[in-house]
């Protein structure tokens, strides 16, 4: 099973490689979930992934969809198509606003499917990306083990309570250089890469992360498994071809 929702980053090309580095029956503690693109396919395929996320937005729409998915593609039934682009960008600007937790997944779907490259709060119109299969991904979710839990605890000690045979995983991305804060959508977080490469590299737990390919990833986890995938999902050495980075401490 594929997430309901587009992933604006991508990020998707090593996965095979993850099933490869993470066996199935493994317990997989996931971070900075968003738009499930990793985690769901991992949990479809014999594998318990328990995501933790910080972001209310993010977690509202998954806990909404664990719960009644087709409730959500019932509201999506009513608001689609939007009746103007004029529509659009103000329910971008104030979906987050709406009481309904359950409506609100559903904007979240909609802004996501209806948006060019598949962003929430941000960006130009494209009602072509709505597709009925997406919507019924949506209506007709159901992934046995796949859990989420709001946490807004820092990662150092969430990772404390990450058993020793389980594993970490850490969907990063697009890489910054910048370790301060921008402004960022309602849907979207903060990454301190230096910070959690520091952490990453005292962590013994076993740990995967991946990146979009830039070059400074590949200084940070220099001593590290890395990984290059090319846009075919397969494994290349060469860094011109690599379209993202896996990372493995074992």
């Amino acid at each position: 099973m594929k997430s309901p929702l587009r992933d604006p980053n991508k990020a998707q090309k090593g996965l095979a490689t993850i099933k490869e580095l993470i066996p199935e029956k493994s317990t997989i503690h996931a971070f900075f979930l968003s738009f499930g693109t990793i985690e769901i396919p991992l949990a479809f395929h014999n594998r318990t992934v328990i995501s933790h996320t910080s972001c209310a937005p993010i977690y509202n729409f998954w806990h909404c969809v664990l719960r009644d998915p087709e409730r959500i593609a019932n509201f999506v039934d009513d608001l689609f198509p939007p009746y103007s682009e004029k529509e659009f960008y103000l329910l971008q600007e104030q979906w987050t606003k709406v009481k309904d937790p359950f409506l609100r997944a559903a904007l979240f779907f909609l802004l996501n499917r209806c948006s060019e490259a598949g962003n929430i709060s941000f960006g130009q119109m494209n009602i072509n990306n709505f597709t009925s299969t997406g919507l019924s991904r949506l209506k007709n979710f159901e992934v046995f083990d796949f859990r989420i839990l709001h946490d807004e605890a820092p990662l150092n000690v969430a990772f404390e309570k990450v058993n020793n045979s389980e594993y970490i995983l850490l969907p990063a991305g697009n890489f910054s250089v910048s370790e301060k804060h921008k402004h960022l959508a309602p849907e979207d977080f903060f990454i301190p890469h230096q910070k959690l490469s520091d952490l990453l590299l005292k962590e013994e737990k076993k740990w995967v992360i991946t990146y979009n390919f830039h070059p400074e990833v590949t200084h940070l986890y220099k001593d590290k498994n890395i990984i290059m995938i090319n846009k075919f999902g397969m494994r290349t050495d060469n860094q011109k071809t690599c379209k993202e980075l896996v990372i493995a401490n074992f």
